[in-house]
């Protein structure tokens, strides 16, 4: 009912009459008008589409070609992001650790879900199009090595990751880390990217995600941290 109301209060649904006691009656026009709006409604009309559907009859073919186009471009998003979730269970399945390019994409994937730019507040438009650039243009014999190279960092960092930050094979992690970065951005992206990965388990909608991939950007973000950790040491003790 107090969806009727509010219809009756921006002008949608007018009741037939009013009781005495002021209640509201609605005769079969009504109903009518109001199943066309309901139906309006689930295939995602605003409300003021709606008004101008129900004002100009003229009008429902247009906006209803409007919205099918609307509701495609979101089934082709989905489609991308499902693929890309199956993409990294794949690659997790088989035994491969995070590479830069899978965080990409995983990324990239979330934010069009969730219509968000979580990426713009770590890199500039410049540096995410060189990063992309990077990883286009990269030759597939580069690509699996570098990939190789993030699964070794990626396993001795978790074997590390209880150790004290100031040994010497935290920073020579610390190196590796910042070197295999640089290869993707350049040196001024790899502040940002680190800052990306350390709160990669902050990403919108992350948790909507399946739990391995969860787990996979929570173990990362750790990793990440851990990396920070032993960057700071090295440069309290200068």
């Amino acid at each position: 009912m107090r969806t009727v109301r509010y219809y009756d209060h921006v002008g949608l649904l007018k009741p037939a009459g009013y009781t005495p006691a002021g209640r509201r009656l609605y005769d079969e026009a009504a109903f009518a008008r109001l199943q066309q709006i309901l139906t309006l409604k689930l295939i995602g009309l605003s409300l003021d589409e709606i008004a101008t559907v129900l004002a100009t009859e003229s009008s429902i073919a247009a906006l209803l070609e409007r919205q099918r186009q609307a509701l495609q471009r979101q089934v082709s998003h989905l489609q991308t992001i499902i693929e890309t979730i199956e993409r990294a269970q794949t690659a997790m399945q088989s035994g491969d650790a995070p590479t830069l390019e899978r965080f990409v994409e995983i990324i990239q994937a979330v934010n069009m879900n969730a219509d968000t730019d979580w990426f713009g507040q770590f890199l500039t438009g410049e540096q995410r199009e060189k990063l992309a650039a990077q990883i286009a243009q990269q030759p597939l014999d580069k690509a699996k090595a570098a990939g190789k190279a993030w699964q070794a960092l990626f396993q001795e960092i978790l074997v590390h990751m209880d150790d004290d930050v100031r040994s010497a094979e935290a920073q020579q992690l610390v190196d590796r880390w910042d070197r295999l970065i640089a290869l993707y951005g350049g040196d001024d992206a790899v502040p940002g990217l680190n800052a990306a990965y350390r709160k990669l388990d902050t990403v919108p909608d992350v948790d909507t995600l399946p739990p391995d991939l969860v787990g996979w950007t929570q173990s990362l973000a750790r990793a990440a941290r851990f990396i920070e950790r032993a960057r700071t040491a090295r440069q309290e003790r200068h």
